[in-house]
């Protein structure tokens, strides 16, 4: 590996450690990947319950928007569920939130989730508060033979992909619908207002790419499939991998291009938002991966793994051969703006930012 980019994951490490210890950093805008109310495979029910935790020392209220599965999605800043009160340190709980809070869709409806804190906010006062809570759900069979826990899906910006370089995830275990055994889920929650394409490769416990299918997600929405819906083979016992990463994603990245813009707003009152919460056309999107027990009914979430170390590798590269007058300090500065977005919601709640997008 090369000494620049040691020293950039050398920084990266760093300030990753400095935003959280853990996957979810508490901000004013959470992006949950999923959440269903409906029939699936071997007489599965599922059903998801929503949890908001208020840390701060003031009333907020809090507002959501279901965005459905296997449709085109618009949002304009208004919220199809609002009011949502929590008290000061307090947690919220909210049982079959299709149920409940958007009984309109119907008992066989899956989506992913937007909350966000709706509390009135005057955006040109320098000392207003913003919120700070924690996002989860509970995503659950109600017909399992045995299941019990269910899965569990934070809010995790962490997990969003804005990149050419795919998203990972390990302990694949795909046997299809055999008992004893276990089958495979992906989703992909497309968060941009733009429809995307991904590529979706299998990778064998010993290496080599099995398969590779690309899938079309439209605007603000998602799609779902068991590994045998992508006609991916199975494992038997071993588990390998998947990988996830968006079609032709660098036409969207140009590293000799110092201009960034904001690709979606999870702070309303930052200045490129206008006061509202909105999503933009650059691609990004958050993938996830459950394991099924065939018996029980049980599930287990996987988080992906986004592959740094090949856009870091990738963009120096890039560097040397374009624009080969760009400093060693302006590559550094570069790679520290990759998360600053993340130390600025920590500290300010303000939005992640992208790449502009180039020609």
């Amino acid at each position: 590996m090369r000494p620049l980019v040691r020293k950039s994951l050398l920084l990266l490490g760093i300030l990753c450690i400095a935003v959280s210890a853990s996957a979810q950093i508490p901000l004013p805008g959470f992006i949950i990947p999923v959440v269903a109310k409906s029939p699936g495979a071997l007489g599965t029910d599922w059903a998801t319950d929503v949890f908001i935790s208020n840390l701060g020392p003031e009333f907020r209220t809090f507002s959501a928007h279901f965005f459905p599965a296997d449709q085109a999605n618009t949002f304009n800043g208004n919220f199809s569920k609002t009011g949502i009160t929590v008290g000061k340190k307090k947690t919220k709980q909210a049982i079959d939130v299709i149920g409940t809070w958007f009984p309109s869709q119907g008992s066989s409806v899956k989506g992913w989730l937007l909350i966000a804190d709706t509390t009135t906010v005057n955006c040109d006062d320098d000392d207003r508060t913003t919120a700070k809570a924690i996002v989860a759900t509970r995503l659950y069979n109600k017909l399992g033979n045995g299941s019990s826990f269910g899965m569990m899906f934070e809010s995790s910006l962490l997990a969003m992909n804005s990149s050419p370089f795919p998203s990972h995830f390990t302990s694949i275990r795909n046997q299809g619908n055999a008992k004893p055994g276990a089958r495979t889920n992906l989703g992909v929650a497309n968060i941009s207002t733009s429809t995307i394409t991904v590529n979706i490769s299998l990778v064998h416990p010993g290496g080599q790419v099995l398969k590779t299918v690309s899938r079309v997600i439209p605007a603000l929405s998602l799609k779902q499939w068991s590994l045998a819906n992508l006609g991916m083979p199975v494992f038997g016992n071993l588990a390998g991998r998947l990988e996830v990463k968006l079609k032709d994603g660098f036409q969207y990245f140009d590293p000799c291009e110092d201009t960034m813009t904001t690709g979606l707003c999870l702070d309303r009152c930052d200045s490129d938002c206008g006061g509202k919460y909105g999503f933009g056309p650059i691609p990004a999107f958050v993938p996830y991966v459950s394991n099924i027990d065939n018996d029980t009914g049980d599930g287990e979430v996987i988080l992906p793994v986004f592959d740094q170390i090949g856009y870091l590798e990738w963009q120096t590269e890039f560097i040397d051969v374009h624009c080969p007058d760009k400093s060693e300090g302006s590559i550094l500065a570069h790679a520290y703006r990759q998360l600053e977005p993340f130390l600025e919601i920590q500290e300010q709640s303000q939005p992640p930012v992208f790449r502009k997008v180039v020609k």
